[in-house]
């Protein structure tokens, strides 16, 4: 253990990383599940699987908050782009 309690812990990373810890991993898996999407045929419900989403309509929800696509038609647009 870090020998902090979370929150200052959280603090700190947020100082160092600009955002908290949670959402340095959400932003992660965001990106590698676009790099996903452009680069495999793999189906959206394995992706979700791939960056760490128990459920594909999890998965699907995160992606539109942060793409505003669904992983579907974000795939389509980059494949037609």
């Amino acid at each position: 253990m870090s020998g902090v309690s979370r929150s200052v812990f959280a603090q700190r990373f947020a100082d160092a990383y600009g955002s908290g810890p949670m959402e340095l991993l959400r932003e992660l898996r965001m990106q590698r599940a676009a790099n996903l999407l452009r680069t495999t045929d793999h189906p959206v419900k394995r992706i979700a699987v791939m960056v760490g989403f128990a459920s594909r309509s999890a998965f699907t929800r995160q992606f539109e908050t942060k793409t505003g696509l669904s992983p579907r038609d974000y795939r389509k647009s980059m494949e037609s782009g």
